[in-house]
């Protein structure tokens, strides 16, 4: 469990490093780190660095997802294209198994963090791409957790300033970036409404605000769809 939360902070912080350029690509059948590099035209280094794969990692799971950087579409291997078409042209259902054990699926309805005018919204133009929104707000204004969860880090992190990221779920991640304090310490459990910092402008901000952002599965997603 460990080994899997560093491999999500890992991500995320990979993630906000390059400011999110790239794409998740889910593994199919047979392809490898060497596959995913010609497909994509990416350095294989590349691909282990961001993705925190073994040097000598080769074998990919199927159905994992991987970041990879620099590039602007998701493409499927040739023998997957052919497959697709095939099925589409012939009409065939394609029927996903149902596990009868799965664990039923944890709410989440979350609160905004903190209340402010909007400056940056979420998308935008790829060079520019914001994998969140920044929301202006006086220094020092009490910044609440939006569902419960637990804090998976808290420390300063580039031009993000000090930073806390939250794991809801499986499935959910929040983060909040440019904090004057981070209340909420690495391990803490936190409840929804829970005072987890104060806004500032730590980090690369010149005005106090409170840089936002939502993970689903790690990958970035308009917080504004999910905020009430």
């Amino acid at each position: 469990m460990k080994k899997h939360v560093l491999a999500i902070i890992f991500i995320i912080l990979s993630s906000c490093i390059t400011g999110g350029f790239g794409v998740y690509h889910t593994v199919g059948d047979d392809e490898s780190v060497k596959s995913l590099s010609k497909l994509y035209s990416v350095e294989e280094s590349a691909i282990r660095t961001v993705n925190n794969l073994l040097p000598d990692a080769e074998k990919l799971e199927k159905g994992s997802s991987l970041f990879i950087p620099g590039v602007k579409e998701a493409r499927k291997a040739v023998k997957e294209e052919l497959v697709a078409k095939k099925e589409k042209k012939q009409g065939e259902k394609i029927i996903t198994p149902q596990n009868s054990e799965e664990k039923a699926e944890i709410p989440f309805e979350p609160i905004w963090p903190v209340k402010g005018k909007i400056i940056t919204k979420f998308g935008g133009a790829l060079e520019n791409r914001s994998e969140g929104i920044d929301i202006e707000v006086p220094e020092g204004t009490n910044v609440k957790a939006i569902e419960n969860g637990k804090v998976i880090f808290s420390a300063s992190h580039s031009g993000f300033g000090n930073m806390i990221i939250i794991q809801h779920s499986e499935k959910f991640i929040s983060i909040y970036a440019h904090l004057q304090a981070n209340f909420a310490k690495e391990g803490q459990t936190v409840e929804k409404g829970d005072n987890i910092g104060q806004s500032g402008k730590t980090g690369a901000t010149e005005i106090p605000k409170l840089h936002f952002e939502i993970r689903e599965f790690s990958k970035p997603v308009d917080p504004e769809k999910f905020l009430k």
